[in-house]
């Protein structure tokens, strides 16, 4: 059953990613859990940790806008 959560969570990620990728923005919440979901989740697997690392750098250098919701 903790392996179908994972799983679960790890979709929902990818597409919160897929989603900020195609927008250029990040609300400071969803910066925040993907923040936490790299801290706590270690079955998140090396593609969608990269493309996270991603998100992460491109705000770092303004190439993603970070946003108020």
């Amino acid at each position: 059953m903790y392996a179908q959560v994972q799983e679960q969570s790890n979709v929902i990620i990818n597409q919160l990613v897929k989603r900020i990728m195609k927008s250029g923005k990040v609300s400071r919440q969803e910066y925040s859990l993907l923040t936490s979901s790299l801290l706590v989740n270690a079955y998140i697997n090396a593609e969608l940790r990269t493309e996270i690392d991603c998100i992460f750098d491109f705000t770092q250098t303004g190439r993603l806008q970070i946003i108020d919701r």
